[in-house]
This record gives C-alpha cells, sequence and structure tokens, in this order.
C-alpha cells in the first residue's frame, strides 16, 4: 500500500486538486485498513469536486461526488456502535 499511496501523491503533487487523485488515495488507505486517513482522504475528495462544480467534466464529478457522498455515508455507518445505526 506505501508503493501505491507514494504513487498517488505524485501524481496529486502533478495535478494538484484533482479529485479523482484524491478518491484514489482514500480507496487504497480503506483497503490498508486505514478507516480514518481514507475517511480524511474521501472529505478532500468530495470539496474538490464542490470546488469544481460547473467546470468541465461536470457529468462524471457528478458521479464522483455521488459515489463520494455514498462511501462517507457507509463508513459513519459502520462506526457506529451496534443497534444504532
Amino acid at each position: 500500500y506505501d508503493d501505491a499511496l507514494r504513487r498517488i501523491d505524485a501524481l496529486l503533487a502533478q495535478s494538484p486538486g484533482h479529485p479523482l487523485w484524491a478518491t484514489r488515495r482514500g480507496d487504497v488507505l480503506k483497503q490498508a485498513g486505514r478507516a480514518k486517513d481514507a475517511r480524511l482522504a474521501y472529505r478532500e475528495a468530495l470539496a474538490l469536486v464542490q470546488a469544481r462544480t460547473g467546470r468541465r467534466g461536470g457529468r462524471r464529478f457528478a458521479d464522483l461526488e455521488r459515489q463520494l457522498r455514498a462511501e462517507l455515508a457507509s463508513e459513519a455507518s459502520a462506526a457506529l456502535p451496534w443497534g444504532e445505526r
């Protein structure tokens, strides 16, 4: 996972503010079992998507926004103690 994160971080450095790379970073962190860090990356990606509203790639970013919102909602409900979902 560390190699993948380094590559994604390099891509983010080349294309700062691109929500796709921030989303992929969250995906890798989630797969690595780093749920808290993944949620943070997903929130950052969502903010980047929202900042791009009205720009090129509208439908693709709208789909990405839905994906991010669903991911954050599922992570939030998974964090609740049993019976509070």
